[in-house]
């Protein structure tokens, strides 16, 4: 509650905040269950900076937490036309098709994530991770594979 505030004390009457403000706030209020109120924060940072793909990305994980599936694909497919090498948002969708038993989708997003990695120093932290790293994506893409394959 104390983030939220401060946070919300920042914002500038009639300035619009910057992306890591907008950022942060949505997070927040996220990880506070406040979803209506984090996506209302990301259509406010979608709307300052249209070419933000982290904010159609997180906006996406927002609206997959609310149930709202199909709205978080395509703001994911948004992402992803944004900034094609977009990691964690083909991930993203792979899981999402995979949770629709989409598996030929799914096994087509992971193959795109497998790729980007592929091309990633391995300890890198991945941008929108809070820290995960290529490799340690790397391992959680190919355990999914394993799992499908084993009697």
């Amino acid at each position: 509650m104390q983030a939220e505030a401060a946070l919300v004390a920042s914002f500038v009457p009639d300035v619009t905040p910057e992306p890591p403000q907008f950022s942060l706030l949505a997070r927040t209020l996220a990880n506070q269950g406040k979803l209506e109120e984090a996506l209302s924060c990301c259509e406010r940072w979608i709307a300052a900076e249209p070419l933000d793909s982290g904010a159609r990305y997180l906006r996406a994980m927002i609206l997959e937490e609310t149930g709202d599936t199909d709205e978080a694909r395509r703001s994911l497919q948004q992402a992803i036309y944004l900034h094609p090498d977009f990691v964690l948002a083909h991930f993203a969708l792979g899981n999402l098709a995979r949770g629709a038993r989409h598996m030929g989708e799914a096994h087509r997003h992971f193959d795109n994530t497998l790729a980007l990695l592929n091309k990633l120093p391995a300890t890198e932290p991945l941008p929108e991770s809070d820290g995960l790293t290529a490799a340690r994506l790397k391992e959680v893409v190919e355990s999914l594979f394993v799992l499908e394959n084993a009697p």
